[in-house]
């Protein structure tokens, strides 16, 4: 017996596995939801799918638990599709394939694994399918678009659920227990291009790109300094600028406004006399000292591309475009007066390219406070204004304001602190989830993330601890046990 077959005698990961067949991209979910539901009936459970295609589960108590108080369990079925440049995989038909490196699993074909949330979907599927676990009856609430506009869980029908109390799992590591968590906007930006006028015979097509960084998820790792390559090649473009014409045909970068652009690529025309190597490299030295260890991979190049046939943008949309890249508000924006060392609130350019007649900037601004939220808009609004374009938003979400008082919370940090001999690690964080959305709607009166421990999730980087996934299943039956 191979590691993997050894590994599929485990229920959780043998879930998790079969949900890694299933493409389940946000806003493509259908497949994995028809999975659950029909998953759901061959065990007898009720079961209803709505039209968000979220899943909705009940499984009773077990004997003479019948009529305690339910607990929720909750977990988005989408992921984060994130791949490195030479990775042909397909996420709208394509499986992710599992590779084993020690105690990680990580994607096989250099893409997101998929593990956020699928990994937290597998462990409530795990509970469901077990007959050996003393329980109070269970809830569950899977959502669809967590990653994207969270419509899901704006969307679920209330009526279904009567639990006051929830747990959800999408927090990593295993060690932490959330309490609370930011409010967030997406933020679009478009900026009308126009063309140049001229000739480019006597100028050289190149092509230009910034890969290697870390990225990471553009809440949680907002803090550790990872660059942004969008920025990187903007800076690029500019000091290009400096000693040569240069003119812009195409700039791209980022594949969601939820991570850390950790790649961007742009095709510039320069005189064919130019020294563009040499001052690229020299620019590439200059970032290798400014980047922190982890975006030590940086790699930055440039060659030549014939084939381009691309008329370059004016002087003055080249303007504009590297204006928007450098301006646009992008990374730490204010650390908590109240929580030293925490961020307060953050924006974050994910996304740039070109649709149609427009240049368009996605960015994800978060704040625990909404009139925070509204001034990173607002500063969004007037760079465009200034530059003869328009904002607009959605996907916004309201923040999981932390309670100071919470019994769950208590039972949870105990249970842990009696297995481990150490407290659990009790945070809010700087990212977004479903849980001031659900919070609300329900009129939770409790509520905590946990989760195993992964890493680098939303890159391609995504990978879980399968010891950590192993004891993690036994700590969520202990709290089962003793809800």
């Amino acid at each position: 017996m191979d590691k993997t077959e050894e590994l599929m005698q485990n229920r959780t990961l043998n879930y998790f596995s079969r949900l890694c067949q299933i493409p389940r991209e946000s806003h493509n979910e259908k497949a994995v939801s028809d999975f659950i539901v029909d998953w759901a009936v061959s065990l007898g459970l009720e079961v209803k799918q709505d039209e968000f295609l979220n899943v909705y589960i009940k499984k009773p108590g077990t004997a003479g638990r019948e009529g305690e108080e339910p607990i929720l369990f909750q977990a988005h079925l989408d992921m984060v599709c994130e791949k490195e440049s030479d990775s042909s995989h397909d996420f709208k038909t394509d499986p992710i394939k599992w590779r084993i490196d020690g105690d990680w699993i990580l994607s096989a074909d250099h893409t997101s694994l998929g593990a956020d949330c699928g990994i937290g979907v597998a462990h409530i599927m795990e509970i469901l399918s077990s007959r050996d676990i003393s329980h109070p009856p269970i809830e569950v609430l899977l959502t669809t678009r967590e990653e994207t506009d969270m419509m899901g869980a704006k969307g679920f029908d209330i009526s279904f659920f009567s639990a006051k109390r929830m747990i959800n799992l999408d927090i990593s590591p295993d060690n932490r227990m959330l309490a609370g968590s930011c409010g967030g906007i997406a933020i679009e930006m478009r900026i009308p291009v126009s063309y140049g006028s001229g000739e480019t015979q006597e100028w050289t097509p190149y092509q230009m790109k910034v890969k290697g960084l870390t990225g990471g998820h553009s809440g949680a790792d907002i803090h550790k300094g990872r660059e942004n390559a969008i920025q990187i090649m903007a800076r690029l473009l500019v000091s290009l600028s400096e000693s040569m014409e240069i003119r812009l045909a195409s700039l791209s970068g980022g594949n969601s406004r939820l991570a850390i652009p950790s790649e961007s690529d742009a095709v510039i025309y320069v005189s064919e006399n130019c020294e563009i190597g040499q001052k690229t490299h020299e620019f590439y030295m200059n970032m290798l000292e400014e980047c922190a260890p982890e975006d030590s991979e940086l790699e930055i190049t440039v060659c030549e591309c014939p084939q381009f046939d691309q008329p370059p943008f004016s002087a003055e949309t080249k303007a504009k475009i590297l204006s928007v890249c450098l301006l646009i508000p992008n990374g730490i924006q204010q650390m908590s007066s109240t929580k030293p060392g925490c961020v307060e609130s953050s924006s974050n350019l994910g996304v740039v390219h070109q649709d149609g007649e427009d240049m368009l900037f996605i960015s994800e601004a978060r704040s625990t406070y909404e009139s925070t939220r509204k001034l990173l808009v607002e500063k969004q609004k007037v760079l465009a204004g200034i530059l003869g374009g328009k904002v607009i938003t959605h996907s916004d979400y309201p923040a999981w304001i932390y309670r100071k008082d919470s019994a769950l919370r208590d039972m949870v940090y105990h249970i842990y602190e009696s297995r481990e001999n150490k407290g659990m690690e009790v945070v809010t964080v700087h990212a977004g989830n479903e849980l001031g959305i659900i919070v609300s709607k329900l009129g939770l009166t409790d509520a905590v993330a946990l989760g195993p421990t992964r890493e680098y999730f939303h890159t391609p980087r995504e990978c879980l601890s399968i010891s950590s996934v192993l004891k993690f299943e036994s700590f969520l039956h202990e709290i089962l046990q003793k809800l």
